[in-house]
């Protein structure tokens, strides 16, 4: 990618874990650790007072779970671009971190590199799930390899369920596509009657099923 300077945010409780990581990304000139978080208070704090292009969040700290931090996010509309590194790897887990906005999830066990490629692709403003993780979730789930096509899902219904997927709210898929977000519902609400689906989760599992979510 070019040499534009992507300021992140680091938020773990473990100190070890957060200068082990920044010392990594030192070796990245086009990366800058602008922060270090070690709760989900400080963590906010400094997406509101930084306003980085990526914050790298672990789900376990100690005054609230990274899916609050998540939520208060994108309730105050904080513009960052936020990938969930933890031990946790489920499909719900998963889910619900995209669910919340979140633009991309690593295990802690990703390499370096991978690491890297996550944020250089959520700061373009792509969704990232390591191959790994992506491979985690199916065997977990007993999701077949290779799918059959998708239902009878018109291709507008296809990129409202891809983009519901990635965590975007409806009236940001109705300015990303030039739609009303009430057309957008009725897209999100025939594409879930159409695949027997019950949950905004599911519409991840279906969208990570079916290779709409990069990996």
């Amino acid at each position: 990618m070019s040499e534009q300077q992507v300021r992140v945010v680091l938020a773990d409780d473990y100190p070890l874990f957060r200068k082990g990581l920044s010392k990594i990304l030192e070796d990245y000139p086009h990366i800058q650790v602008v922060g270090e978080a070690s709760d989900g208070k400080s963590a906010i704090a400094l997406c509101r007072e930084k306003s980085p292009d990526v914050l790298i969040l672990d789900l376990e700290l100690p005054d609230q779970d990274g899916f609050a931090v998540l939520s208060r996010l994108k309730d105050e509309g904080i513009k960052v671009k936020t990938i969930v590194l933890s031990m946790y790897v489920t499909e719900t887990y998963v889910g619900r971190a995209l669910t919340l906005g979140a633009r991309g999830y690593l295990s802690k066990l990703s390499e370096p590199e991978e690491v890297v490629r996550a944020i250089e692709t959520a700061f373009q403003g792509e969704l990232y799930l390591s191959p790994g993780l992506f491979k985690a979730v199916k065997a977990a789930e007993g999701i077949p390899a290779r799918p059959p096509n998708l239902p009878n899902l018109t291709p507008r219904e296809l990129e409202v369920l891809k983009l519901v997927a990635q965590g975007l709210t409806s009236r940001e898929i109705g300015e990303r596509l030039n739609i009303s977000s009430r057309t957008v519902e009725h897209h999100r609400q025939s594409v879930m009657k159409k695949l027997g689906l019950r949950r905004q989760t599911d519409l991840v599992r279906v969208a990570i099923n079916y290779g709409l979510i990069r990996s």
